[in-house]
């Protein structure tokens, strides 16, 4: 099967198509450039680093994976290690508050301590590592997802067809062994497994909310303002 190997649509028959370049989806760039495929990546945004807000902590567990990677050493460099988090009661007067370890002490792990950094950062990181690993390859923007169906359902063996289409107009029709989609909680490519193939993603929401507030310069008595709370 032909591979995707330099920046342009030179084949339209590719080994995997990945559908967005968030973190998800260039992590899972990255793992397929070491293993010598070369996927095809297309994300719907103009080129921009994520500068405030979304997602902005890594758990020790995805560190580990990172270590593994090779990835771990740059995003130390430009992370806070947050070992522990507080816990205040919601009332009128908050005065209850519960210092809690990130992970117990027996667990079999290196780092017992989680990561706050900003999303763009580990994009760039992960654009970085897989850039190397992949020579000539790159996300193609802004592209988007339209449609996808499988050419014969009765042959596991068979491709993929995608729509394409760029925020300029022009429509794209490929085929690929794999489709994977990284495209967020509102994932067109889940939507279409759902509305074309009857493939539903079951589960219920879990009753909590998080967010995250960048501020700067803080200046402040509250006492856990470097941690997770």
């Amino acid at each position: 099967m032909a591979e995707f190997t330099t920046p342009k649509w030179r084949d339209h028959l590719f080994s995997v198509v990945i559908v967005g370049a968030g973190p998800a989806g260039m992590m899972l760039a990255f793992c397929l450039a070491k293993m010598g495929v070369n996927p095809l990546i297309i994300d719907n945004a103009l080129a921009s680093e994520h500068e405030w807000g979304r997602g902005d902590g890594m758990q020790f567990r995805t560190l580990e994976v990172l270590r593994n990677l090779g990835l771990y050493d740059d995003l130390e460099k430009q992370s806070l290690k947050v070992a522990t988090m507080s816990q205040w009661a919601i009332t009128e007067n908050p005065t209850v508050r519960h210092v809690t370890n990130f992970a117990a002490g027996d667990m079999d792990i290196e780092e017992k301590y989680g990561l706050t950094i900003r999303q763009g950062i580990i994009e760039k990181i992960l654009d970085k590592g897989f850039e190397e690993l992949s020579p000539g390859n790159k996300v193609h923007r802004p592209w988007s997802f339209q449609d996808a169906w499988i050419e014969d359902r009765s042959d596991p063996n068979s491709l993929v067809n995608v729509t394409l289409r760029s925020q300029y107009g022009e429509t794209r029709q490929i085929r690929t062994r794999y489709l994977v989609g990284c495209d967020g909680g509102k994932s067109q490519v889940r939507r279409t497994l759902r509305d074309r193939y009857g493939v539903m993603f079951e589960g219920s929401p879990h009753d909590s909310a998080w967010g995250a507030v960048d501020i700067l310069e803080p200046r402040t008595n509250f006492p856990d303002i470097k941690r997770v709370w």
